[in-house]
């Protein structure tokens, strides 16, 4: 009998301990789990605006290649107008005096050849 008082006892205390300490218990856990959903909502939040910020950086960096693109065309485009206009420049004249009207031989030969390419035209 003794040994079942002391048992009972035992039980008591046990009920005793746990009717204090299992409610904070349960309720610290209960808090942790509200605090790890509102982590995993900022957790998902922050990826899905790492995700725009990929995409947006992504645009850029195809808007930056266009632009790239389109400035070597322009670059090229600008040699080669400096590349003739230096050639040009530096033409030498086929006569000796250049007086701006065609030479008297030049002439003559673009008069036969217009007579030429009209006797042909006729032949046809």
């Amino acid at each position: 009998m003794l040994a079942l008082a002391r048992a009972a006892r035992s039980v008591e205390k046990l009920a005793d301990i746990l009717a204090r300490e299992l409610p904070p218990t349960l309720e610290a856990i209960r808090l942790t789990g509200i605090e790890i959903s509102e982590l995993t909502d900022d957790v998902n939040d922050s990826v899905q605006s790492a995700g725009e910020i990929v995409k947006q950086v992504d645009q850029s960096l195809g808007n930056v290649r266009q632009q790239t693109k389109e400035v070597q065309t322009t670059t090229k485009s600008i040699f080669t107008g400096i590349k003739v206009a230096w050639k040009t420049f530096n033409l030498k004249p086929k006569t000796k005096e250049n007086t701006g009207r065609p030479s008297k031989h030049s002439l003559s030969s673009s008069l036969e050849e217009g007579r030429r390419q009209k006797a042909e035209g006729r032949r046809q």
